[in-house]
């Protein structure tokens, strides 16, 4: 939008406006005028449109692209971070990640047999 200032008209800058027109977690980049508004755009880690009054901006779940090995747990890395952390269930070792050694069973080595000596 445009603001006359008596000398002449200059753009108003919807992004420093109270309250803002993007979410906490996201960029705002004016749209200069003749338009009016704001483009908003979540940051690294989170998706959403990006808008105080639309949906926002949430935590992207690394972990529903299913990135570990189904013998693995997946957590979600907090955003800014970006990707999840997979570790091998108990009973499995292994760097737990689907595209990776993924886990593999334990296995035990059987016990040595005792005699008894009378």
């Amino acid at each position: 939008g445009l603001a006359s200032g008596g000398t002449g008209c200059t753009n108003i800058n919807a992004c420093s406006a109270s309250p803002g027109p993007c979410h906490a977690q996201a960029n705002c980049t004016d749209n200069p005028a003749p338009a009016l508004g704001a483009t908003c755009a979540c940051t690294t880690g989170y998706e959403g449109d990006g808008t105080s009054d639309g949906t926002g901006c949430t935590d992207t779940d690394a972990c529903l692209a299913s990135p570990c090995h189904t013998e693995a747990t997946c957590a979600d890395n907090p955003a800014p971070d970006l990707g999840a952390t997979c570790a091998c269930n108990a009973g499995f070792d292994g760097d737990g990640r689907a595209a990776g050694s993924g886990c593999t069973a334990l296995t035990t080595l059987p016990l040595p047999l005792t005699t008894a000596v009378p």
